[in-house]
This record gives structure tokens, sequence and C-alpha cells, in this order.
């Protein structure tokens, strides 16, 4: 259940930034995957969701929390990372809302 609640949330991070769920988990840095990953572990908003994550993303836990304060950096900043984690929080709420 929780691995599907990562995949759901990788799913639609990667709709929202163009590339793969199999793009997010490797190791490349071309853009915009760091963003879309940071963007990910911001979005995993409990402990067990922060674990998975990191485990798919295959992630350390410092790292982890240095891309929660990058994209959050990010979203104060950059109006597109601003709107991109606004549609991601309304996709998400939709689901919830549908389930």
């Amino acid at each position: 259940m929780i691995e599907d609640m990562v995949n759901n949330l990788l799913e639609l991070v990667s709709q929202e930034y163009g590339v793969s769920a199999s793009d997010l988990k490797s190791k490349s840095r071309r853009q915009p995957l760091p963003e879309a990953r940071r963007m990910i572990c911001l979005l995993s908003n409990s402990n067990i969701l922060r674990r998975e994550a990191r485990r798919i993303l295959d992630i350390e836990y410092c790292t982890f929390y240095q891309n929660v304060n990058k994209i959050n950096f990010e979203i104060e900043l950059y109006q597109d990372t601003a709107s991109r984690y606004k549609n991601l929080l309304n996709r998400l709420s939709n689901e919830d809302k549908a389930n």
C-alpha cells in the first residue's frame, strides 16, 4: 500500500515534469530530474512515505532533507516551480477525494 502511494506520487510528478518514473529513479542529473526528485521529497508528507521515497529514489536521510529545504527555497524564488507545486497538490487532493 505505501509503495503504491509512493509509486502514484512518482507517476504524478513524472507527468508534471514530462519525464518517466524510471528516469526519476535513475542517477541522471539532467534537467528537470533533480527538481522533480526534490518535489517528490517535499510531497512525501509522512514518515512512512519518506522512508519509502528514500528507498525508491535511493537517497540518504540527509540528502532527502536537503532536497526538501532546497525545493522550498525554489518554490519561494521561482514562479514555475511554485506553479508545479500547486498543480501537484491539487492533483493529489483530487485523487484523495476520488478514493
